[in-house]
């Protein structure tokens, strides 16, 4: 897909059956869809908006997808979902948004994921939240696999508040982040930056160093062969509100 000489405007790429596009993607907004079959793509970013994908009946295969001014989500709702690095950004003189939220109906395996929303004028809010959920739509069974580092930031102004805050679940297995870092960091009137990482139904949780300025860190596994590995846990420049493991 081209936009030729010029930009290309918004893509919407809607199938009843499998989805597959071959090549990079550069458009304003991006929608995919795909019902009874996989969905595959690859480098997908967008300029001046939101990155959605939604598959309804199988598997979600793809390589980077980077959101400017935008955010990106994610859904399999009965299958797996395995991507390359995830960023999202966004500015704005009186608010921004530049969330990340992946959920899956089984495994979900992903590179870095990383957010930067930032009010640039003198008041407004700013949502850079991470959301990676394996197993949620549906109980398939299988691992939440982080390859990369995982890191919020957002940025808000006068008295508007600022959510950096992560959330790494799995519903149905374990979390395997090896030695990569979740990071949060949220500067505003008032902020979220907690940092939760849960396992349900069995599985552990192997992660890095844990950074949350002014907020908490959870980590808990439910169910059983459920031991826990993280590096540090801080509060980064500020102090951590709690810490729970």
């Amino acid at each position: 897909l081209s936009g030729g000489s010029g930009a290309l405007g918004d893509v919407d790429l809607e199938a009843s059956g499998s989805l597959s596009t071959t090549g990079a993607i550069t458009a304003s907004t991006i929608y995919m869809s795909s019902g009874a079959g996989n969905l595959s793509f690859g480098a997908l970013t967008t300029t001046n908006g939101n990155l959605r994908i939604s598959g309804s009946g199988g598997n979600i295969n793809g390589t980077s997808l980077t959101a400017q001014n935008g955010s990106v989500y994610v859904d399999a709702y009965t299958g797996d979902i395995s991507l390359g690095n995830v960023k999202a950004s966004g500015s704005s003189s009186e608010g921004a948004t530049a969330q990340v939220g992946i959920y899956s109906g089984g495994a979900l395996t992903v590179g870095s994921v990383s957010t930067d929303a930032e009010v640039l004028g003198d008041s407004g809010s700013a949502n850079g939240s991470i959301t990676l959920d394996a197993n949620y739509n549906a109980q398939d069974g299988g691992l939440l696999t982080i390859n990369g580092n995982i890191a919020a930031k957002a940025v808000a102004a006068g008295d508007g508040s600022a959510n950096a805050s992560i959330s790494i679940n799995n519903s149905d297995g374990g979390i395997a982040g090896g030695s990569n870092s979740v990071t949060s960091a949220a500067t505003g009137s008032t902020t979220y930056s907690d940092l939760n990482l849960y396992t349900y139904g069995g599985g552990g949780i192997t992660i890095g160093n844990l950074t949350a300025t002014n907020g908490s860190i959870t980590v808990s596994s439910n169910g059983s062969s459920g031991d826990i590995t993280v590096g540090a846990l801080s509060g980064g420049s500020g102090s951590a509100d709690a810490l729970h493991a």
